[in-house]
């Protein structure tokens, strides 16, 4: 058996948030990169089931220590 575990907010999946995370996301919304499978799941920091500027900005704020991400 084979188990996922999902970060939110980990986009690169190495089990922390980084600078790297953010780039990623902000790529993803402007077009530059696909994000699939874990990854697309952990981008949709909100849990809403999609990934929006609200997700892009929930990881700005974590990363600034303005808020935190809820997993």
């Amino acid at each position: 058996v084979n188990y996922v575990v999902v970060v939110r907010g980990d986009l690169n999946g190495d089990g922390k948030m980084s600078a790297l995370d953010y780039v990623k996301i902000r790529n993803y919304l402007d077009g530059a990169n696909s994000l699939s499978g874990a990854y697309l799941k952990s981008a949709d920091t909100s849990g809403d089931g999609r990934v929006t500027a609200l997700d892009y900005v929930k990881v700005r704020n974590h990363l600034d220590g303005k808020s935190a991400i809820v997993q």
